[in-house]
């Protein structure tokens, strides 16, 4: 926890002040600091009919209540919500044919920005038909080899999943048309970032008897490099050779998914390289069962950097039960990238317990599933929970971090060794990024935030007991850091 390692961009270490009880500038109150860097997000459709109107009237309660980032639909089912010209190129209608001469995407993001929202534009990758929804929809009406799905009556698929149509992620052709979607949108409109689901394989294909009955078990077999019959992927004997063949096309069908993502990650980059990426994680919360069944892995997705940050929908029945799930995936996940655990309504009705929860273990924010799902007993609810900020806190992550920073300084004054250690941090600490948002050495960041997390490791295993008066500070020290990490990608 040595602070020599400190050094500013010049390369010149930091000097402490000459005297350990040199009079500081007096920190602000605790009641005028930022809150922890919380992202207080809420996915919103744009449903047929909507007008100006019920867009202003929808937004104005959002951000009247406390959230600071809407989460709005821009591609469902296949059909794009904006002037989409990569569909047109395709042929297709650019938008559906609600808003054909309207772009609502658009409407929702003016308004948006006038009351200090900030906007992910929602996208579902895979997911390109439904038949509750007009049937395979208009990219597999005109590319019906794109399909996942082959017409084979043996084929049941599970759930919700039995009425909707999957693109192929082995097909080449139809990622570029995703990708030309995401790049789209980030080109076109000032999007904070893309929040995307359903980069997956349709739920049941995990399953023995039902995993080559589709359209990519071809290339697979050509990936094999060898002349393997479709025969050999019969499971009707359950021989241990046709079982290991299974699992190998399982584990290609991940790496397909990976591959996809890969490439949209890509786009996105050469697009806006300060866009934020976010992940649905569907399926079930453990990343490994996610992996097993399909469902995208989406801790390979963190832990490779593909994706800023996940939003998993933990199924606990207890608060103490999505909290420990919760501990388990933030211990593992790198510290520049976040979970943002999904929200229902239902989880109003008990209190505040899940907000809570996310808030104790310092994660970035959490996101409310849908906003057509609230009723107005969680509106009244959510009125009591938050407090909204003029501005989402990642737009001043330096100013955030020194005041945070100040803070801890103030509560461990008694400490003379961490007091210094803030000290010589907020003398190296811009108070605003730059112009391209990297005025900090990232070196140097990197080493300052070793040394805020060597305290906080102080604090969780014993080694550096804290007076209750105290306690707070480790709040604080966790907020600094997020600040950090944000400060470099902002």
């Amino acid at each position: 926890m040595a602070t020599d390692d400190l050094k500013p961009t010049s390369g010149a270490p930091v000097s402490r002040p000459a005297m350990a009880g040199a009079a500081v500038e007096p920190p602000p109150s605790p009641r005028e600091l930022p809150p922890i860097p919380e992202t207080r997000a809420v996915r919103y459709e744009i449903v047929e009919g909507a007008t100006c109107e019920t867009f202003c009237a929808d937004l104005t309660r959002i951000a009247s209540h406390g959230f600071n980032t809407v989460i709005v639909s821009a591609f469902r089912h296949g059909r794009a919500l904006f002037p989409c010209e990569s569909l047109q190129r395709m042929g297709m209608s650019p938008a559906r044919r609600w808003f054909r001469n309207r772009d609502p995407f658009g409407e929702v993001l003016r308004l948006a920005d006038r009351l200090g929202l900030r906007v992910l534009g929602h996208v579902e990758a895979l997911n390109v038909g439904s038949a509750r929804d007009g049937g395979p929809g208009p990219i597999l009406r005109r590319r019906p080899d794109w399909c996942l799905r082959r017409r084979s009556r043996r084929l049941v698929l599970t759930g919700a999943d039995e009425h909707r149509y999957f693109l192929d992620p082995s097909n080449r052709d139809a990622r570029r048309l995703i990708g030309d979607v995401f790049y789209e949108l980030a080109e076109r409109y000032p999007v904070g970032g893309i929040y995307f689901n359903d980069l997956r394989y349709p739920r049941g294909l995990a399953d023995l008897d039902q995993g080559r009955f589709v359209r990519d078990v071809p290339a697979f077999i050509e990936s094999k490099g060898a002349t393997i019959g479709r025969d050999a992927l019969s499971f009707a004997t359950r021989s241990s050779s046709s079982r290991e063949l299974f699992l190998e096309l399982q584990a290609w069908r991940n790496e397909q998914l990976n591959e996809v993502l890969h490439y949209l990650h890509c786009r996105l980059e050469r697009a806006n390289n300060r866009l934020w990426i976010v992940t649905q994680a569907v399926g079930p919360y453990d990343a490994a069962v996610s992996r097993e069944s399909l469902q995208g892995d989406w801790g390979v997705w963190l832990t490779r950097q593909y994706v800023d940050g996940a939003a998993p929908l933990c199924h606990a029945e207890t608060v103490q039960a999505f909290e420990a799930a919760l501990r388990a995936d933030a211990a593992w996940i790198p510290d520049d990238r976040a979970l943002y655990p999904l929200i229902e309504p239902q989880d109003l009705e008990s209190g505040a317990g899940r907000i809570a929860a996310c808030r104790r273990l310092g994660l970035a924010g959490f996101i409310f599933r849908s906003f057509h799902r609230l009723q107005d007993a969680h509106w009244t609810r959510l009125k009591e929970l938050m407090e909204r900020p003029a501005r989402p806190t990642e737009d001043q992550p330096y100013a955030n971090a020194r005041r945070a920073l100040a803070e801890c300084q103030r509560l461990l004054a008694r400490r003379v060794e961490l007091a210094e250690l803030f000290r010589d941090v907020l003398k190296v600490l811009p108070e605003q990024p730059g112009p391209r948002g990297k005025v900090l050495n990232p070196n140097l960041s990197e080493s300052i935030a070793n040394n805020l997390r060597a305290v906080e490791r102080a604090v969780a295993d014993g080694s550096l007991e804290l007076a209750p008066d105290e306690r707070d500070a480790a709040r604080w020290i966790a907020v600094a850091r997020r600040c950090l990490a944000l400060a470099l990608r902002h």
